[in-house]
């Protein structure tokens, strides 16, 4: 267990002294800062103004959405308009009775929502990362040298498993200092404890933005863990940085593709790319063909022990030499 711990923290050290760690984070900075200015040049959401006043805007927009949904001249090329419409009532609504006022539009809250929205950035670096990190050991020829001074090939690859999902939540923690520190850089100090409202399917919910944060930050880490075990497996397969991130992205784009043409279909529901957006789940009661957060984490678990047993397998079997 030493010798593992050691191993896994020689891997760590190696990893933070690459420079596509610190070109990483400062793109991720550099990205988060650049929504941060989008929000603050946008109209969109509530301004200081209709804050003030923000029980009779939200009445007013009720009153409007009601009206255009019942006027029979209007035509709707998608339910989904009518369903948002619905939705939006149900939250305003919920927010005049509760007295639980709107989140202002150029605030750091706004920011810290929305960065979520640029989670598949990270998920992007990861699987660069752990390509990048298995790959160039046999490009170098250490990974050679591993397998000979230590004892075991399976500690070996434990302690890269265990390096690459540390330096990956090390990642998210990261995420969400830029997304406060440049939110408090372009809009002022925010504690965060103002009321964020959605509609999840089946009821109102409603969280302040830190308790919103940190869920977002728990169910992404969960699809991060499934997306550096396909990484992982690629990288152990191919050898080749390159090739491992070109397959990596081209299997999950694929299947991301597949979802989308196939939204009802019964055996994409247990795939992989049907159930990686775990944090879906705090906005919809339901995933990919209604599945459940239990049935999406099983599966999540499923295809992270079978590419991970995938990759001891060939680790183990396969000569190291590049």
């Amino acid at each position: 267990m030493i010798n593992i711990l050691k191993l896994t923290k020689n891997e760590i050290s190696k990893a933070l002294s690459k420079r596509i760690i610190i070109s990483l984070l400062c793109f991720t900075f550099l990205l988060i800062f650049l929504l941060g200015l989008y929000i603050q040049n946008s109209a969109s959401g509530f301004s200081e103004r209709q804050l003030k006043n923000w029980k009779a805007y939200m009445q007013s927009e009720i009153e409007a959405n009601n009206s255009i949904m019942n006027d029979p001249t209007i035509g709707f090329s998608s339910q989904s308009i009518i369903t948002e419409m619905i939705n939006q009532n149900k939250v305003y609504q919920y927010q005049i009775d509760n007295n639980i006022p709107p989140i202002l539009n150029k605030s750091a809250s706004t920011l810290v929502l929305k960065a979520n929205d640029l989670f598949l950035f990270i998920t992007i670096c990861v699987i660069m990362l752990s390509c990048y990190l298995i790959t160039t050991e046999y490009s170098n020829g250490t990974m050679s040298r591993l397998v000979v001074t230590c004892a075991k090939r399976w500690k070996i690859l434990l302690s890269k498993c265990l390096s690459i999902v540390f330096l990956s939540l090390i990642f998210v923690i990261i995420f969400i200092l830029c997304s406060v520190l440049c939110g408090w850089a372009l809009f002022g100090f925010d504690d965060f404890s103002v009321q964020y409202v959605y509609f999840n399917g089946q009821e109102i919910v409603h969280r302040n933005v830190l308790a919103q944060l940190s869920l977002c930050a728990l169910y992404n880490s969960l699809s991060l863990c499934a997306i550096s075990s396909l990484a992982i497996f690629v990288a152990i397969l191919t050898r080749s940085n390159l090739l491992g991130i070109s397959l990596c992205f081209g299997i999950s784009a694929f299947g991301s593709l597949l979802c989308t043409a196939f939204p009802d279909s019964l055996i994409l529901k247990y795939t992989l790319f049907a159930n990686t957006d775990y944090s879906k789940y705090l906005t919809n009661s339901v995933g990919y063909g209604d599945s459940s957060p239990l049935f999406s984490l099983i599966v999540l678990l499923s295809h992270s022990i079978i590419f991970i047993s995938a990759a001891f397998f060939i680790f183990n079997k396969r000569d190291v030499t590049y």
